[in-house]
Order: structure tokens, then C-alpha cells, then sequence
């Protein structure tokens, strides 16, 4: 006659063997759970700000690059969405010649006048008065030489055509804009400034929009002639000038 198992017999398998299989099943257990946790912690990710080991860049971390260490003379390095370099805004050369009479600085953002040997408004030998009162910015800088540039007119009141390449807001450039083209290396040649700028006076003291603080019957220019750069002198003495305006 069949009997149920008892307690004894629980004890018995236990003893013959079960009990000694718990041991490795709690190790399997352990790893398999080490393995979960392992899964669970988050991967550095893109767009955290940091670089991470695959990364050129993250967001506005650069990771000490700019457009010089890579192989770029002017424009701006940024990082693009997924964490490497982004160079559409760097260009192999600093100054671009746009072909109008205008150069366009990737550095500064600016838009300058290049000057020629014509005679006309942009001719590089014709000096300027700054003020004809002393003070006030009413001389020939501002009444002949920008007023001309930017002399735009209207046939049906919405466009303007007629001034200087096309752009209306023409001004004279600030002391601290007018130096970011002062170039000391290349003043070997003549003048101390880029070629595509064309022909600047070997006696080039070009006027700035800037009063000397000092003393306001006096405005800051620079010396493109020599190695000199910024100095000043009475805003009633001729000096030459060159057009700016904001293009980027």
C-alpha cells in the first residue's frame, strides 16, 4: 500500500543533493542580476554638454577647438546636433572680394569699401574733413563721402536703388572696427593692410567714427602707412576714409 511523502522524506532529498544545488543557483541569480544593473546605467549621451569619449564637441563645448586649430583663416566654428564639428561657417580666407567694390570680413562680420584710382567717391587719394564745425560729425567724411554712398532713390516707394552695392546704410567705421584690418605683418609692403582692400596711401591716416575722449574737438584714426595704427588728431585736419557696414 502506497504511502504519502512526510517530513522525513523532505529532509532525506534535501540531504541527498537539492540543498547543495542552491548555492550555485544563487550565484547564477547574483550575476544575472549584476548584468541588469550594468544595463541600466545610461550611456553618455550626445547633447549632455559634455565630451565624451567618440564626440568632436558637445552643444557649446568645443572641447578647447576653434576655427584656427582646424585649418581655417576667418568665420566661426560651431557644433552641430549630433556632436561633431559643424565648419559651414569657416572659410579658408579671411577676406572675400565680392566682386561689387565691397569685401566681406568672415571674421568681424563686416562689409568694407574697396578703394580704387578712378577719381570717383571711392578713389583712395581724396581727403575728408570730419567736422566742419569742430565738434559736430557735419564735415565731408559724413556729408560727401557716406552721404553719396548711401544717395539710394525710390520709383514705386518700396525698393531703393542707387546706392553703393546696393546697401543703403553705409557708415564710417568705429576705431576698434577700423583696426581689426590694420595688419602689422604686411606693412613690408607699403601699407599695413590687406591687398584686397587695393589702393590705400602710403600716408593712410583713415578717419574712425570715434571722438577722442580727452578731448572732443579730436577723432581717432589709423595709420595704415606705417606701423603705427591708432592715433588722433583735430577733426578739422583732411583725412581719407573708408565705408563699413554690418553684413553678417
Amino acid at each position: 500500500m502506497a504511502r504519502s511523502a512526510g517530513p522525513n522524506d523532505a529532509k532525506a532529498a534535501l540531504a541527498g543533493g537539492a540543498l547543495a544545488d542552491c548555492p550555485g543557483d544563487l550565484a547564477t541569480c547574483n550575476a544575472d542580476l549584476a548584468t541588469c544593473n550594468s544595463d541600466l546605467v545610461v550611456a553618455p549621451a550626445c547633447g549632455n554638454g559634455t565630451v565624451d569619449a567618440g564626440e568632436d564637441c558637445d552643444q557649446a563645448n568645443l572641447n578647447s577647438k576653434t576655427r584656427a586649430t582646424e585649418g581655417f583663416a576667418g568665420g566661426t566654428l560651431t557644433c552641430s546636433a549630433g556632436c561633431t564639428f559643424d565648419t559651414s561657417g569657416c572659410s579658408a580666407v579671411r577676406f572675400i572680394a565680392n566682386g561689387d567694390g565691397t569685401v566681406t570680413d568672415v571674421q568681424t562680420g563686416l562689409m568694407w569699401e574697396q578703394k580704387d584710382a578712378l577719381g570717383g567717391i571711392h578713389d583712395w587719394n581724396n581727403p575728408n574733413l570730419w567736422s566742419a564745425t569742430g565738434t559736430l560729425p557735419g564735415g565731408t567724411t559724413f556729408t560727401t563721402f557716406i552721404g553719396m554712398l548711401n544717395n539710394g532713390a525710390s520709383r514705386d516707394g518700396m525698393a531703393i536703388s542707387g546706392c553703393f552695392a546696393d546697401h543703403c546704410d553705409w557708415r564710417l567705421p568705429t576705431i576698434a572696427e577700423l583696426m581689426t584690418i590694420y595688419d602689422s605683418s604686411a606693412c613690408g609692403a607699403g601699407v599695413c593692410i590687406d591687398a584686397v582692400f587695393r589702393p590705400t596711401s602710403v600716408a593712410g591716416r583713415y578717419w574712425s567714427s570715434t571722438t577722442v575722449d580727452s578731448t572732443p574737438l579730436d577723432a581717432w584714426y589709423v595709420f595704415f602707412g606705417t606701423n603705427r595704427g591708432a592715433e588722433f588728431s583735430a577733426k578739422t585736419d583732411g583725412r581719407f576714409a573708408r565705408a563699413v557696414r554690418n553684413a553678417l
